[in-house]
Order: structure tokens, then C-alpha cells, then sequence
């Protein structure tokens, strides 16, 4: 079974952080030269949302890498949703100290993670299990979903397969962060302390293909 590492709390970072480094917020800490990404649709920097160090628990890809996940859901301007409005950009993991570009972020705070390593079924076996109302009970997929729908890095996604594989996809993928939307009246540490623009209930799912040539990301709104 595949691990996946739990977010249990977001803590505002104690001090300036530096180097490779998971967190959420504040600019970019890039490890060597880098290009902002723009929209597709219309040519504004994207917001960057976090990065992730792919060697750490619950991703622990074969490369020592980063990953700046980068996305705009919503033109405020234009009042329209971008669908294709993401970007992820990979980096070797080495010891920073490059500056810039700097571009819109989530989060002017940098956050840090608390969380535990959870080992988890496969997402493509859940999927499969979870696709017909015959395969499997109500009260099954409801735990599985309580156990699994929170913010997370790797593991299973909890969401329809569809909605970021298209049909007959012989791509190998595995999830890079799952991320509900901020919930305006809760306490709970594992809030995610910023708007992602889903709209209530909303979740939103990174992807990164094994051979990390192709990058997805898909949402929806409850």
C-alpha cells in the first residue's frame, strides 16, 4: 500500500526559511534560475501556491527534486474560471540561494506542515472499487472518504477518476497534493489557511506523471 503523509496542522513559519524546504505561502525559494509561469488564458502570472520536496515521506520520488505548484482557478478581472490556469515546475533539490522571480502568491504568511505517514490503497483500485453503485457499500465509500478526503501529499485522491484522466490514459501517475478549500467557521488545525476559490466544499488535486514529463490539475466545487 502506498503512503501518503496526513496534514494535521498548518503552522505559520517561525522564522525566514530557506533551502528545500515543503511550505505553503510566501514567494518561491527557487533552487536555481526559473520563469514565473503565465496563464494560458490570459497571459497573468499565476499564483503560486506552495512547494513540495519530493523526498520527503508520503511522495519520495526516485529523483531528489522540487515542485512549485503554481494556479489561478478564478479571473477576478474577467469573471470567468480557467480551467487549464496551473503550472508545475520541477527543480533538482540542491541548496538554494537564488532570488527570484517573484510573482502573486496564496499567502503572503509561509506555512509549514505537521502531519503523520498513513499508509493508504491505491487510488486507481479505489476508483475502480467506488465506480458503480454496486461495488461496495454507502457506509464504505462515506469511511473511506472520512479517512481520506483531507489535505494531503501523495496517496489516494478522493474524487471521480474522470475528472483528471482522460479516457484510455495509459499514463502512470501518482498524486502530489490533495487540497480542500479553506472553511471559513473552523478551528480545525488542518484548515488550509488560504482561498483556493473552489467555492464550498471544494477540493483540488496535483498531479505528476511517474516519468515527471506531465503535470495535471483538476477541482471541483461541492
Amino acid at each position: 500500500m502506498p503512503e501518503a503523509f496526513h496534514i494535521t496542522s498548518f503552522l505559520p513559519a517561525p522564522a525566514a526559511l530557506a533551502g528545500p524546504v515543503t511550505k505553503f505561502g510566501g514567494q518561491p525559494l527557487w533552487m536555481k534560475d526559473a520563469q514565473w509561469p503565465l496563464s494560458k488564458a490570459t497571459a497573468k502570472p499565476l499564483r503560486f501556491i506552495g512547494q513540495l520536496d519530493l523526498t520527503q515521506p508520503g511522495l519520495e520520488l526516485d529523483d531528489p527534486m522540487m515542485a512549485y505548484l503554481f494556479v489561478e482557478i478564478y479571473d477576478e478581472h474577467d469573471d470567468k474560471y480557467c480551467e487549464e490556469n496551473f503550472a508545475v515546475i520541477l527543480q533538482s533539490r540542491q541548496s538554494s540561494g537564488v532570488v527570484g522571480p517573484t510573482g502573486p502568491v496564496a499567502s503572503e504568511q509561509e506555512w509549514v506542515l505537521d502531519g503523520r505517514v498513513v499508509d493508504e490503497p491505491h487510488w486507481a483500485e479505489m476508483a475502480k472499487r467506488f465506480s458503480t453503485a454496486a461495488a461496495g457499500s454507502d457506509e464504505d465509500f462515506e469511511a473511506h472518504t472520512a479517512a481520506f478526503s483531507g489535505p494531503k501529499l501523495g496517496g489516494t485522491p478522493v474524487a471521480p477518476e474522470e475528472i483528471f484522466l482522460p479516457t484510455g490514459s495509459e499514463i502512470d501517475w501518482q498524486l502530489l497534493l490533495q487540497l480542500p478549500e479553506h472553511e471559513f467557521d473552523s478551528d480545525n488545525p488542518a484548515n488550509v489557511p488560504f482561498i483556493m476559490d473552489y467555492g464550498d466544499g471544494g477540493t483540488g488535486w496535483f498531479l505528476l506523471s511517474k516519468n515527471k514529463k506531465e503535470a495535471r490539475f483538476a477541482w471541483t466545487s461541492n
